[in-house]
C-alpha cells in the first residue's frame, strides 16, 4: 500500500461509520499516516460521521448521510451519494475537514 499512496494524488479511506475510536488506530488513521508521510491528501468518506469526531487530520471528509439528507436516503441510493462523495472529496470539491468544537458538535450536545 505504501507504493500505491506515493503515486497517488489524493487517497481516500472510507469507514461505515467514523467516530471518535477511528482516529484511534483503525484504518482510516493508518491511511491518513501513510498519506501524511507521503504528502498526498486524504480525504474519509463514511456512511456517517459522529458529531464529536474530529476529522481535522484530514483535508477533508465527507458523510453519505449528510450528503443524502439522511441516512435512509444515503442508503436508499448509496451508487449516486457515493459519486457524489467523490466529487465533494476531489481537490475542487467543497468537502471540509470537521473540527473538535465545530458547529456540529454545539448541534449534538442540544441534541
Amino acid at each position: 500500500m505504501p507504493e500505491a499512496v506515493d503515486t497517488a494524488g489524493l487517497v481516500i479511506t472510507g469507514e461505515g461509520a467514523y467516530d471518535g475510536q477511528s482516529a484511534a488506530g483503525k484504518v482510516p488513521s493508518f491511511v491518513e499516516n501513510l498519506a501524511t508521510r507521503a504528502g498526498v491528501p486524504t480525504v474519509p468518506i463514511a456512511g456517517r460521521i459522529d458529531c464529536v469526531a474530529d476529522t481535522s487530520v484530514f483535508n477533508a471528509a465527507v458523510s453519505l448521510s449528510v450528503l443524502a439528507g439522511s441516512g435512509a436516503a444515503s442508503l436508499a441510493d448509496p451508487t449516486r451519494w457515493l459519486r457524489d462523495a467523490g466529487r465533494a472529496a476531489s481537490p475542487h470539491g467543497d468537502a471540509q475537514p470537521q473540527r473538535a468544537g465545530s458547529t456540529c458538535q454545539a448541534k449534538c450536545k442540544r441534541e
